[in-house]
């Protein structure tokens, strides 16, 4: 089982920077994760994706950068679309590591339209309600509302940062704190794309593209000694 580290964020969050390196310090203290399985690979090019969690006492913040990806497009414009259709980072994130908990699937596309449910499985998913999606707060380097392919395409990034009141209005949970474990796992697909590849960090061992599949999340461990 793949294991990741959450450490707190030390700084407060600046995505894209009203200081120029403002991202990148607050993301300096966080652990990379490889979205570089390819388990249903047949072919074709493979983009480099990226994944990063921190916290802190309210929130969770996310990014996933991906590069190597000269195909890139989003024609979703509205929350709990398709967003998996474009070009699309994913979270799936089990606040505990207790299965009855559930799970959050968050999926962001290339030009920042989420899709965001729980539930325990694939199928009876619960979506979030307009007035919770509105809390979570999404930066993209790529502007909408669509993204159309170029020849310049190569490279984009997500960041989310989700406040645990919105997750906690699905299931309770304790707030993040050193040693505690979650469950999950990071995937970067584009179904409705001519490359697809659907790539994951936490290995998936079925025979066709599934990415509910909770009994194959890695391990998010909490870092000890940091407040």
């Amino acid at each position: 089982m793949e294991t990741y580290t959450i450490h707190r964020a030390t700084l407060p969050w600046d995505p894209g920077g009203t200081a120029a390196d403002g991202a990148a310090a607050f993301w300096a203290g966080a652990q990379e994760a490889a979205v570089g399985q390819f388990p249903w690979y047949t072919g074709g090019e493979k983009w480099q994706a990226v994944a990063q969690l921190l916290y802190d006492d309210q929130r969770l913040y996310a990014r996933m950068v991906s590069r190597g990806d000269h195909h890139i497009v989003a024609a979703h414009t509205q929350p709990n679309q398709s967003v998996y259709m474009d070009s699309c980072g994913e979270f799936f994130l089990q606040p505990g590591a207790d299965p009855a908990l559930g799970y959050f699937n968050v999926e962001i596309n290339c030009v920042g339209t989420m899709l965001m449910a729980h539930g325990h499985q694939r199928h009876g998913r619960v979506f979030l309600r307009p007035e919770l999606t509105e809390q979570v707060i999404i930066w993209t380097s790529l502007p909408g509302p669509v993204k159309h392919a170029s020849p310049d395409d190569d490279a984009w990034e997500i960041q989310v940062a989700i406040p645990y009141a919105v997750l906690r209005a699905h299931v309770a949970f304790p707030t993040p704190a050193p040693g505690s474990e979650w469950r999950g796992n990071f995937y970067r697909c584009a179904d409705g794309t001519p490359n697809p590849q659907y790539s994951c960090w936490s290995p998936i061992g079925t025979d066709a593209p599934d990415y509910h599949r909770p009994e194959y999340f890695g391990r998010l461990l909490v870092a000890r000694g940091t407040g």
